[in-house]
């Protein structure tokens, strides 16, 4: 099986979440700074979304003919939210290191809102405020910036090139069952699974594309692989299983609003432990 050059190695939410809050911690108190890493979290999501239909409105083909990629309802009508200049992801990862990274991701909120009614009064403004460390701010960007797969989902890509210009992309993340926070164990049938896919997918007979699981993609052709720079996201090519079509954002927010709150009682009661050994190390020493 010819091999194909292995991605960095994604990073589980959760660490993610807590890595991101963690640069904080020592600036503000946890209920502050949960908002502040849940609302880069969220604009980065948004901004994602909207640059994949801004592509697509300003290649003008097709359903898009026509279309003005600069146009707020245009996204309005897909229910993308409208992302102007000064919001985008990529201007604020240019920013980061500005001292005034605060007020630009605040002006940013500010400009989101303004265009899209829905979120108006719902985004966190706090980033210019004195006690959050800009340093710590820009690092936090860096973060979201470089941790690859973090829109919201965890996963795993196993691919395999063939003479006909097709790769085979299996996503097994759903297989299996964790044993510890970090390795995943699958079961015989799993295997078995993975390898039938595979050799039906070899010789033509018997496969199917299965939504989030398996999908088998043109290398050179519209939409394939060259066409999408050669980016090897499963989630690009395999998409969602059919019962998770209706994907519920605020959902899966509220889902790691609790994964981060359970990570930061973990680190508030972990500091008392530290706190009380200390303590107790002075008491020894002052005895002796």
């Amino acid at each position: 099986m010819a091999r194909v050059k292995k991605e960095t190695a994604l990073q589980p939410v959760e660490q993610v979440l807590w890595a991101s809050a963690d640069k904080l911690r020592k600036n503000m108190d946890a209920a502050e700074y949960k908002h502040i890493v849940l609302g880069l979290i969220f604009l980065k999501y948004i901004s994602d979304n909207f640059n994949e239909l801004f592509q697509k409105l300003e290649s003008g083909e097709g359903d898009y003919a026509g279309a003005d990629p600069n146009d707020p309802y245009e996204y309005h009508a897909g229910n993308v939210f409208f992302v102007p200049q000064i919001a985008r992801w990529d201007y604020l990862r240019d920013c980061a290191k500005s001292a005034n990274i605060g007020k630009d991701i605040d002006n940013a909120m500010d400009a989101i809102e303004k265009d899209n009614p829905s979120l108006k009064g719902v985004l966190p403004k706090e980033y210019a405020k004195e006690k959050l460390d800009k340093q710590s701010l820009g690092g936090l960007i860096d973060i979201i910036s470089t941790t690859a797969g973090f829109v919201l989902a965890k996963g795993s890509l196993s691919s395999k090139t063939n003479g006909e210009d097709k790769i085979l992309f299996i996503d097994a993340r759903n297989m299996g069952s964790l044993i510890n926070r970090r390795t995943r164990e699958l079961t015989d049938e799993d295997i078995r699974t993975i390898a039938d896919t595979y050799q039906n997918w070899k010789a033509e007979s018997g496969y199917e594309d299965i939504p989030g699981f398996c999908k088998s993609a043109s290398v050179s052709s519209e939409g394939g692989v060259t066409a999408l720079d050669y980016v090897l996201t499963p989630g690009r090519y395999i998409g969602l299983p059919d019962d998770e079509d209706d994907f519920n954002f605020a959902e899966r927010v509220k889902t790691l609003t609790a994964e981060l709150e359970a990570q930061m009682q973990e680190g508030a009661a972990l500091d008392e432990r530290i706190r009380q050994n200390l303590a107790r190390v002075e008491v020894l020493e002052n005895g002796q």
